[in-house]
């Protein structure tokens, strides 16, 4: 009898406890622009490292005005969801301080966008909680219909998970600011990148040499159309992956893989003062006649430039660049 009434005992403190550690979920609504205002969200409170914030529609009624959260010191969340506000726009968050993504109690889905929107962070560092385990480390999942932009001084400063493109774009935008750890920490492999029909896209510096690490680039791809987009603006630009996997897709899919340059050509020299490119740390595997191969034997890899588009090769010096004409084999497909 004492037995049963202590497992009961036990059972019920658990329950206590795990309805303690569920946190709450916040919605901003746009009454100010203090993250650590309860007055800033509804329910009246701020998220803290059990909860989950949002960012929707929901938050006021059409037509309000927006009002964007500037963030002055560290700001937590167990979950982050950022979807279009009451005018179907984006969100820009601005600010010093830095965004903490994570949960010791919870696990974390990370930082999920929805569209049709765009959400800027312009200023604010983004991470997640802890290296040690894996509901700490920051999940970035960007999906159909919308764009995540990291600019100015915005950056992921530790704690990368997986970087998960599902019909988005991930827009790194240097054009002003020169980071080139936007997305991995100095010294570490950064995130494990896999797309679904999205888009990466990395502005470069005008005029100035821009490197950007983007971590481990899984080529986890499930279908559609996949780009990987570099823009100078005069200067040389070079998105660089951690590894050297540059085309594998999930047989039966036949994911296509496009680099694109928005203008001139890529594979630029080292050498060039202009001009983009696309590394690997270790060469890629090359497939039939040299083009840029699949490890599944489906899906192909493009390379589209000024003059058109074209299949995709790689070469040590300048990486990325589109297979040359004359080469063709009879039957270019792999």
């Amino acid at each position: 009898m004492l037995k049963r009434f202590v497992l009961l005992l036990v059972a019920f403190t658990i329950a206590l406890v795990s309805n303690a550690n569920a946190g709450s979920t916040y919605t901003w609504n746009n009454t100010g622009t203090d993250w650590n205002s309860a007055s800033s969200w509804s329910p009246g409170g701020v998220p803290n490292e059990p909860d989950i914030a949002r960012f929707t529609s929901n938050g006021s009624t059409f037509g309000s005005a927006t009002t964007n959260p500037a963030l002055a010191v560290a700001v937590y969340s167990r979950s982050l969801t950022i979807a279009p506000n009451q005018n179907l726009g984006g969100w820009n968050f601005a600010g010093s301080g830095s965004m903490v993504v994570g949960s010791s109690i919870s696990n974390s889905t990370g930082l999920t966008t929805y569209g049709p929107q765009t959400t800027t962070f312009n200023g604010p560092t983004i991470k997640g909680a802890d290296t040690t385990l894996l509901n700490y480390k920051l999940n970035l999942n960007i999906n159909y219909g919308s764009t995540l932009v990291l600019s100015g001084t915005s950056a992921v400063t530790a704690q990368q998970g997986g970087l998960n493109i599902n019909g988005g774009t991930l827009k790194l935008d240097n054009s002003v600011t020169n980071i080139g750890d936007r997305l991995q920490a100095f010294g570490g492999t950064g995130f494990s990148v896999t797309m679904n029909g999205g888009t990466i896209h990395l502005i470069g510096q005008t005029g100035q040499t821009t490197l950007s690490k983007m971590g481990t680039f899984q080529g986890d791809f499930s279908g559609g159309m996949n780009t990987i987009r570099v823009e100078n603006n005069g200067g040389l630009t070079t998105l660089q992956f951690s590894n050297g996997n540059g085309n594998t897709s999930k047989p039966g899919t036949r994911a296509v893989i496009r680099y694109e340059a928005i203008t001139g050509q890529l594979g630029a020299l080292t050498t060039d003062t202009t001009g983009s490119r696309v590394l690997f740390n270790s060469n890629p595997s090359l497939g039939n006649n040299g083009l840029l191969g699949s490890a599944s034997s489906v899906g192909f890899a493009t390379v589209k430039e000024t003059d058109g588009i074209n299949f995709a090769t790689y070469r040590s010096s300048g990486g990325l660049r589109s297979y040359p004409r004359s080469s063709y084999p009879m039957n270019p497909c792999i």
